[in-house]
């Protein structure tokens, strides 16, 4: 494993581009912003879990429910997305079936209609937010401690934003924020000092018919990662050799190397970067010791 300097010291020497060290950070964070959004990694998968409250006056307990302000989508890397979010009720499971927005809009909502959930449909745009999804990420020293975080520039931020990142459970949102202190609905799971972490407005989930119970509910979810801050820290994606290939070739994408299509490709056929990435892929998240099935909807 090498740290984020090393990477991208490696790559300026490949690119022969030895005065670009910040294009290449941001450039390395972009990568790996990328991986998060264009495949399902059990690198990047976690568990968030919450209650249902059938006492919410709106949508008499549907929800609106906040997701992690990380979650990009239900988990296919744990087997099958369908499977990803589900509730239980004294030990046995109830997987619920996902639904579009427009067909949760259509169904019945009245009083005494509270039932076991079983459709789920999620607003990733989050319809009461007036701002950006992603407010602010780190760009200095943050200090995570038990229930707060101290920060250098709190940009945006509000009570009731997500948090996410390095040392946070997924699902905390800031309660208050006074100054340059933010203070955490749950406890953070590390002290950490230059904390990699983002803000923002969280998705919301709902759930019908209205739960009838306050049963325990669980989400395997992919996510999106928080940009590196501190450069002596390692990505979470384990191939070096991908990553500092595809870092070196978009480096020469913004010097104009001639070698830019000789590591990431032309849009035809794959480069270095990408037969590297493509034999990671197929081995990867130890899904050699049982079959793969297609995924049929529910």
């Amino acid at each position: 494993m090498l740290t984020a300097a090393t990477i991208i010291a490696r790559a300026l020497q490949i690119a022969k581009a030895p005065n670009y060290a910040a294009q290449a950070l941001d450039t390395l964070n972009a990568i790996l912003s990328d991986l998060c959004m264009s495949h399902d990694s059990a690198l990047t998968r976690r568990l968030f879990s919450f209650t249902f409250d059938p006492s919410l006056a709106s949508n008499f307990g549907s929800g609106p429910y906040s997701l992690p302000v990380d979650y990009l989508r239900a988990s296919g890397s744990s087997g099958e997305s369908q499977r990803a979010f589900f509730w239980t009720l004294n030990g046995v499971p109830y997987p619920m079936v996902p639904c579009d927005l427009s067909d949760f809009d259509m169904q019945v909502q009245q009083a005494g209609l509270q039932s076991y959930p079983w459709l789920w449909a999620t607003d990733m745009a989050n319809s009461a937010a007036i701002s950006a999804r992603y407010k602010f990420a780190t760009t200095a020293a943050l200090t995570l401690a038990s229930t707060s975080a101290t920060l250098v520039d709190a940009g945006d931020v509000a009570a009731g934003d997500g948090i996410a990142g390095e040392g946070i459970e997924p699902g905390t949102t800031i309660s208050s924020i006074t100054g340059l202190t933010a203070t955490l609905s749950a406890g953070a799971t590390a002290t950490l000092s230059a904390a990699s972490v983002f803000f923002g407005e969280p998705p919301t989930a709902y759930a019908y018919p209205p739960p009838s119970g306050a049963y325990a509910v669980s989400i395997r979810y992919q996510a999106l990662y928080p940009p590196i801050v501190n450069t002596a820290r390692y990505p979470w994606f384990p191939d070096d050799g991908y990553l500092i290939d595809e870092l070196a070739g978009r480096l020469m994408e913004i010097t104009d190397g001639a070698r830019a299509v000789e590591f990431i490709g032309d849009g035809f056929q794959a480069g270095r970067a990408g037969r590297r990435l493509s034999r990671y892929l197929a081995q990867a998240d130890d899904k050699k010791n049982r079959p793969q099935t297609v995924e049929l909807d529910r």
